[in-house]
Protein backbone atom coordinates (compact mmCIF):
# COMPACT_ATOMS: atom_id res chain seq x y z
CA UNK A 1 0.00 0.00 0.00
CA UNK A 2 1.64 3.48 -1.21
CA UNK A 3 2.13 6.38 1.26
CA UNK A 4 -0.40 8.55 -0.47
CA UNK A 5 -3.31 5.27 0.55
CA UNK A 6 -2.34 5.35 3.83
CA UNK A 7 -2.97 9.18 4.20
CA UNK A 8 -6.03 8.99 2.91
CA UNK A 9 -7.27 6.22 4.95
CA UNK A 10 -6.05 7.82 7.90
CA UNK A 11 -8.13 11.33 6.84
CA UNK A 12 -10.88 9.48 6.68
CA UNK A 13 -11.01 7.71 9.81
CA UNK A 14 -10.28 11.23 11.48
CA UNK A 15 -13.30 12.86 9.87
CA UNK A 16 -15.27 9.43 11.55
CA UNK A 17 -14.17 9.95 14.76
CA UNK A 18 -14.63 13.89 14.30
CA UNK A 19 -17.82 12.93 13.28
CA UNK A 20 -18.50 10.76 16.43
CA UNK A 21 -17.24 13.30 18.66
CA UNK A 22 -19.53 16.09 17.66
CA UNK A 23 -22.89 13.35 17.66
CA UNK A 24 -21.64 12.04 20.90
CA UNK A 25 -21.07 15.61 22.33
CA UNK A 26 -24.44 17.08 21.21
CA UNK A 27 -25.96 13.65 22.12
CA UNK A 28 -25.11 14.25 25.93
CA UNK A 29 -25.43 17.72 26.26
CA UNK A 30 -28.00 16.60 28.40
CA UNK A 31 -26.43 15.51 31.51
CA UNK A 32 -28.71 12.83 31.96
CA UNK A 33 -27.69 11.38 28.79
CA UNK A 34 -24.25 10.93 30.74
CA UNK A 35 -25.67 8.42 32.55
CA UNK A 36 -24.10 4.91 31.04
CA UNK A 37 -26.91 2.79 29.32
CA UNK A 38 -24.90 -0.32 27.95
CA UNK A 39 -28.21 -0.96 25.46
CA UNK A 40 -28.26 2.30 24.49
CA UNK A 41 -24.11 2.27 23.77
CA UNK A 42 -24.72 -0.67 21.81
CA UNK A 43 -27.40 0.48 20.14
CA UNK A 44 -25.34 3.73 19.22
CA UNK A 45 -21.39 2.45 18.82
CA UNK A 46 -22.24 -0.62 16.81
CA UNK A 47 -23.76 0.83 13.77
CA UNK A 48 -21.23 3.32 13.64
CA UNK A 49 -18.64 0.96 14.12
CA UNK A 50 -20.16 -1.46 11.54
CA UNK A 51 -20.35 1.20 8.80
CA UNK A 52 -17.04 2.79 9.38
CA UNK A 53 -15.86 -0.58 8.92
CA UNK A 54 -17.75 -0.96 5.88
CA UNK A 55 -16.34 2.07 4.89
CA UNK A 56 -12.61 1.39 5.39
CA UNK A 57 -13.20 -2.25 3.90
CA UNK A 58 -14.33 -0.72 0.49
CA UNK A 59 -11.72 1.74 0.22
CA UNK A 60 -9.09 -0.66 0.89
CA UNK A 61 -10.38 -3.39 -1.81
CA UNK A 62 -11.07 -0.52 -4.47
CA UNK A 63 -7.45 0.32 -3.95
CA UNK A 64 -5.99 -2.98 -4.14
CA UNK A 65 -8.05 -3.85 -7.35
CA UNK A 66 -6.40 -0.49 -9.04
CA UNK A 67 -2.78 -1.78 -8.06
CA UNK A 68 -3.21 -5.44 -8.89
CA UNK A 69 -4.47 -3.84 -12.53
CA UNK A 70 -1.74 -0.99 -12.67
CA UNK A 71 1.18 -4.31 -11.67
CA UNK A 72 -0.96 -6.96 -14.57
CA UNK A 73 -0.83 -3.79 -17.38
CA UNK A 74 2.94 -2.94 -16.53
CA UNK A 75 3.03 -6.71 -17.46
CA UNK A 76 1.49 -7.08 -20.46
CA UNK A 77 2.49 -3.53 -21.64
CA UNK A 78 5.89 -4.90 -23.11
CA UNK A 79 4.29 -7.47 -25.00
CA UNK A 80 2.49 -4.84 -27.49
CA UNK A 81 5.44 -2.58 -26.95
CA UNK A 82 7.22 -5.84 -28.88
CA UNK A 83 4.52 -6.72 -31.30
CA UNK A 84 4.89 -2.17 -32.29
CA UNK A 85 8.29 -3.12 -33.00
CA UNK A 86 7.73 -6.74 -34.78
CA UNK A 87 5.38 -4.30 -36.77
CA UNK A 88 7.62 -1.57 -38.00
CA UNK A 89 10.47 -4.32 -38.78
CA UNK A 90 7.90 -5.97 -41.53
CA UNK A 91 6.58 -2.32 -42.67
CA UNK A 92 10.69 -1.69 -43.37
CA UNK A 93 10.90 -4.72 -45.29
CA UNK A 94 7.74 -4.26 -47.87
CA UNK A 95 9.68 -2.06 -50.57
CA UNK A 96 7.62 -1.45 -53.62
CA UNK A 97 9.80 -0.57 -56.24
CA UNK A 98 8.64 1.75 -58.84
CA UNK A 99 10.56 4.10 -60.88
CA UNK A 100 10.32 7.27 -63.55
CA UNK A 101 12.60 8.68 -65.76
CA UNK A 102 15.68 7.82 -63.85
CA UNK A 103 13.81 8.97 -60.07
CA UNK A 104 13.34 6.36 -58.10
CA UNK A 105 10.33 5.99 -56.06
CA UNK A 106 10.61 2.90 -55.15
CA UNK A 107 8.72 2.78 -51.36
CA UNK A 108 7.55 1.21 -47.72
CA UNK A 109 4.85 1.77 -45.53
CA UNK A 110 7.60 3.69 -43.27
CA UNK A 111 8.29 5.85 -46.27
CA UNK A 112 6.29 6.52 -48.87
CA UNK A 113 4.81 9.89 -47.94
CA UNK A 114 7.72 12.38 -49.10
CA UNK A 115 7.88 10.16 -52.19
CA UNK A 116 4.04 10.66 -52.88
CA UNK A 117 4.78 14.65 -51.98
CA UNK A 118 7.40 14.66 -54.71
CA UNK A 119 5.57 13.13 -57.45
CA UNK A 120 2.59 16.08 -56.64
CA UNK A 121 5.77 18.54 -56.73
CA UNK A 122 7.12 17.20 -60.15
CA UNK A 123 3.06 16.49 -61.96
CA UNK A 124 2.02 20.19 -60.54
CA UNK A 125 5.26 21.62 -62.10
CA UNK A 126 4.63 19.44 -65.43
CA UNK A 127 3.68 21.96 -68.33
CA UNK A 128 1.56 19.44 -70.29
CA UNK A 129 -0.40 18.67 -66.95
CA UNK A 130 -0.38 22.67 -66.67
CA UNK A 131 -2.27 22.67 -69.76
CA UNK A 132 -4.32 19.56 -69.50
CA UNK A 133 -6.17 20.29 -66.78
CA UNK A 134 -6.42 23.99 -68.19
CA UNK A 135 -7.96 22.56 -70.63
CA UNK A 136 -10.52 20.01 -68.57
CA UNK A 137 -11.08 23.41 -66.95
CA UNK A 138 -12.87 25.10 -70.00
CA UNK A 139 -14.98 21.94 -70.96
CA UNK A 140 -12.81 19.66 -72.84
CA UNK A 141 -13.62 16.17 -72.44
CA UNK A 142 -11.37 14.41 -74.26
CA UNK A 143 -8.12 16.17 -72.80
CA UNK A 144 -6.37 12.77 -71.70
CA UNK A 145 -7.04 11.01 -74.65
CA UNK A 146 -3.62 8.90 -75.56
CA UNK A 147 -2.65 9.53 -72.46
CA UNK A 148 -0.45 6.99 -72.29
CA UNK A 149 1.42 9.33 -74.15
CA UNK A 150 1.75 11.89 -71.84
CA UNK A 151 4.41 13.09 -69.83
CA UNK A 152 3.08 12.90 -66.91
CA UNK A 153 1.84 9.39 -66.75
CA UNK A 154 4.37 7.74 -65.18
CA UNK A 155 3.78 9.95 -62.60
CA UNK A 156 -0.66 9.48 -62.61
CA UNK A 157 0.91 5.35 -62.71
CA UNK A 158 2.56 6.03 -59.70
CA UNK A 159 0.28 7.77 -57.45
CA UNK A 160 -2.65 5.70 -59.00
CA UNK A 161 -1.10 3.16 -56.58
CA UNK A 162 -2.86 5.08 -53.97
CA UNK A 163 -5.42 6.50 -55.82
CA UNK A 164 -7.24 2.66 -56.02
CA UNK A 165 -6.44 2.19 -52.79
CA UNK A 166 -4.88 -1.48 -53.35
CA UNK A 167 -1.32 -1.24 -52.35
CA UNK A 168 0.98 -2.99 -49.51
CA UNK A 169 0.35 0.28 -47.07
CA UNK A 170 -3.09 -0.23 -47.57
CA UNK A 171 -2.76 -3.75 -46.43
CA UNK A 172 0.10 -2.81 -43.73
CA UNK A 173 -2.84 -0.19 -42.00
CA UNK A 174 -5.26 -3.17 -41.83
CA UNK A 175 -2.72 -4.52 -39.53
CA UNK A 176 -1.99 -1.84 -37.83
CA UNK A 177 -6.00 -1.70 -37.14
CA UNK A 178 -5.59 -4.95 -35.93
CA UNK A 179 -3.06 -4.11 -33.33
CA UNK A 180 -5.23 -1.40 -32.04
CA UNK A 181 -8.34 -2.92 -31.73
CA UNK A 182 -6.32 -5.74 -29.55
CA UNK A 183 -4.78 -3.01 -27.44
CA UNK A 184 -8.70 -1.52 -27.11
CA UNK A 185 -9.40 -5.38 -26.20
CA UNK A 186 -6.70 -5.75 -23.67
CA UNK A 187 -6.24 -5.68 -19.66
CA UNK A 188 -3.96 -2.87 -19.77
CA UNK A 189 -4.86 0.68 -18.51
CA UNK A 190 -6.38 3.52 -19.99
CA UNK A 191 -3.04 5.08 -19.10
CA UNK A 192 -0.92 2.34 -21.30
CA UNK A 193 -3.73 1.77 -23.77
CA UNK A 194 -2.78 5.77 -24.67
CA UNK A 195 0.57 5.55 -24.92
CA UNK A 196 0.76 2.57 -26.93
CA UNK A 197 -1.63 4.15 -29.73
CA UNK A 198 0.53 7.43 -29.37
CA UNK A 199 3.56 5.37 -30.08
CA UNK A 200 1.73 4.14 -33.03
CA UNK A 201 0.37 7.43 -34.31
CA UNK A 202 4.52 8.67 -34.13
CA UNK A 203 5.21 5.41 -35.77
CA UNK A 204 3.33 4.64 -38.55
CA UNK A 205 0.62 7.64 -39.19
CA UNK A 206 2.02 10.95 -38.29
CA UNK A 207 2.91 11.75 -41.88
CA UNK A 208 -0.10 10.16 -43.29
CA UNK A 209 -1.93 12.54 -41.05
CA UNK A 210 -0.20 15.51 -41.61
CA UNK A 211 -0.32 14.76 -45.72
CA UNK A 212 -3.95 14.67 -45.52
CA UNK A 213 -4.56 17.56 -43.38
CA UNK A 214 -2.29 19.91 -45.57
CA UNK A 215 -3.99 19.22 -48.57
CA UNK A 216 -7.69 19.52 -46.71
CA UNK A 217 -6.67 23.18 -45.44
CA UNK A 218 -4.04 24.53 -47.68
CA UNK A 219 -5.12 25.30 -51.13
CA UNK A 220 -1.91 25.72 -52.98
CA UNK A 221 -0.80 22.04 -52.01
CA UNK A 222 -3.76 20.89 -54.29
CA UNK A 223 -3.19 19.04 -57.19
CA UNK A 224 -5.57 17.10 -59.01
CA UNK A 225 -4.70 13.59 -60.02
CA UNK A 226 -6.49 11.91 -63.52
CA UNK A 227 -7.74 8.98 -61.77
CA UNK A 228 -6.83 7.39 -65.16
CA UNK A 229 -6.84 3.39 -63.47
CA UNK A 230 -10.06 4.07 -61.40
CA UNK A 231 -12.02 2.29 -63.98
CA UNK A 232 -13.15 -1.22 -64.87
CA UNK A 233 -12.18 -0.84 -68.62
CA UNK A 234 -8.89 1.37 -68.64
CA UNK A 235 -8.87 0.82 -72.37
CA UNK A 236 -12.57 2.47 -73.21
CA UNK A 237 -10.87 5.80 -74.50
CA UNK A 238 -14.61 7.19 -74.51
CA UNK A 239 -15.10 7.37 -71.08
CA UNK A 240 -14.88 9.71 -68.54
CA UNK A 241 -11.51 10.73 -66.44
CA UNK A 242 -12.25 11.88 -63.28
CA UNK A 243 -9.66 14.52 -61.80
CA UNK A 244 -9.76 13.92 -58.06
CA UNK A 245 -7.53 15.26 -54.87
CA UNK A 246 -5.46 12.83 -53.70
CA UNK A 247 -7.63 13.13 -49.72
CA UNK A 248 -10.52 12.60 -52.34
CA UNK A 249 -9.71 9.13 -53.32
CA UNK A 250 -9.15 5.99 -51.42
CA UNK A 251 -6.10 6.64 -50.22
CA UNK A 252 -8.09 8.40 -47.40
CA UNK A 253 -9.99 5.35 -46.68
CA UNK A 254 -7.80 4.91 -43.47
CA UNK A 255 -8.14 8.30 -42.17
CA UNK A 256 -11.32 8.81 -40.42
CA UNK A 257 -10.62 5.35 -38.59
CA UNK A 258 -7.50 6.20 -37.09
CA UNK A 259 -8.49 9.96 -36.08
CA UNK A 260 -11.31 8.47 -34.24
CA UNK A 261 -9.27 5.87 -32.27
CA UNK A 262 -5.97 7.68 -31.82
CA UNK A 263 -6.60 11.59 -31.77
Amino acid sequence: MNFRAILTYLLIILIILIAIDIGTGIWFWNRENLIFDSATFNNVATPLLTVSAIIIYGIALNTSMKQNKIILSQSLKPQYDELISDLYSKGSQRTQFFEFEGVDFSYSPLNYIPKIIKALHLLRNNDEYIEDIRKRRDGEKDVFRNFTQKSYFGLVTFLSEFTMGVNSVSFYYNDIKNLIQEINKSQLIDQDKELLKKKIKRLFLAEYFALIKLEKSTLSFRCGIPLYFNSHDIFDMEREILVKNLSETSFSEHYKWFKKELE
